[in-house]
C-alpha cells in the first residue's frame, strides 16, 4: 500500500505532514484527551474534522481543542479555533492558532502547513479508497508530564453503496457505506481516492473476528455549501476560497 501523499505541492511526504492528532485539554496543568483526527486543506492551517467528535455526550461543543502538528519531522502544540459547523453533515472546518504553545508559552511562529487537494468527482461503487488516521492513540501519564502515543495508520477499502439521503438519525445528509476499518479516534480522518480527498470519516460499526469492517463517510463536496471565519470574525464562503487559489479543489 502507498505510504506517502502526494501535496497540493506534487511532494511526496509522510501523511503526518497534513493529517493530525486532535486533543483536548489544558496547557497550564497539561493534561489532556487525544480525541479525533484533522487534516488540512490549505497552507495557512485551514483545517476539516468530523462534526460529532466536537461535541460532547449531552451535544455541548468541546473547548479547547489543540493539534500535534508535524512539520519537517518537528511536532507543535498548536491550538485549533475558528469553528464552523455544517448545518446537517458530519463537518466542522476550522483554523490553527497562528501561534505554538512552548512551555505554557504562546510563541507567535508561522508555520505553513502541506495540505490536501480536495475533489469534486464522486467515487463509483467497488472503487479502491484509503485513509490515514490516529485511531486508538493515547495520552500516557509520566510524573508531572504526559506522552501521547499517536498511532498514525493507513487503511483501505472499497465503495460498498451511496445514500443520498443518509443513513437515519446520524447520518442524515449524503453518505457512503464503506469496508475501512475506522476505529475509535479514526473520525474526521480524509478519506482518498485517486490521490485527493473526497471525504471524512464518520462512522463504523463494530464487526465480529473475520467479518468485513462497515464504515461510512461523508462526502468533502458537503463543504461547498459552508462559509469560514476569516481574521476577526470575517466569513468567506468555502466557494470564494476555492476561486481565489486557496483551497484547492477540482
Amino acid at each position: 500500500m502507498e505510504r506517502v501523499l502526494k501535496t497540493n505541492k506534487g511532494e511526496e511526504v509522510s501523511p503526518n505532514e497534513a493529517v493530525f492528532p486532535i486533543l483536548t485539554g489544558d496547557i497550564k496543568t497539561k493534561e489532556f484527551t487525544f480525541v479525533a483526527t484533522g487534516f488540512f486543506i490549505n497552507p495557512l492551517g485551514g483545517f476539516i474534522t468530523a462534526k460529532h467528535v466536537m461535541f460532547d455526550d449531552n451535544e455541548q461543543p468541546i473547548n479547547p481543542f489543540f493539534a500535534i502538528q508535524t512539520s519537517k519531522g518537528k511536532t507543535y502544540l498548536r491550538r485549533l479555533e475558528h469553528f464552523v459547523y455544517h448545518s446537517v453533515a458530519d463537518i466542522a472546518i476550522g483554523m490553527l492558532s497562528d501561534v505554538i504553545i512552548k512551555k505554557n508559552k504562546l510563541i507567535k511562529v508561522p508555520i505553513e502547513t502541506l495540505y490536501f487537494q480536495l475533489s469534486k468527482n464522486a467515487p463509483n461503487i467497488k472503487d479502491e479508497i484509503k485513509t490515514f488516521a490516529y485511531p486508538e492513540s493515547t495520552i500516557i501519564p509520566d510524573g508531572k508530564e504526559q506522552i501521547g502515543a499517536f498511532n498514525g495508520v493507513w487503511q483501505n477499502g472499497i465503495i460498498e453503496e451511496f445514500y443520498p439521503n443518509g443513513t437515519g438519525a446520524f447520518l442524515k445528509s449524503p453518505c457512503y457505506q464503506t469496508s475501512v476499518l475506522i476505529l475509535g479516534g479514526a473520525s474526521g480522518g480524509p478519506i482518498l481516492h485517486k490521490g485527493k480527498v473526497i471525504g471524512i470519516n464518520s462512522t463504523a460499526f463494530k464487526q465480529l473476528e473475520g467479518e468485513t469492517p462497515l464504515s461510512f463517510f461523508t462526502p468533502i463536496t458537503e463543504i461547498l455549501d459552508m462559509s469560514v471565519i476569516i481574521g476577526r470574525n470575517k466569513r468567506k464562503t468555502v466557494k470564494e476560497l476555492i476561486s481565489e487559489g486557496k483551497i484547492l479543489f477540482n
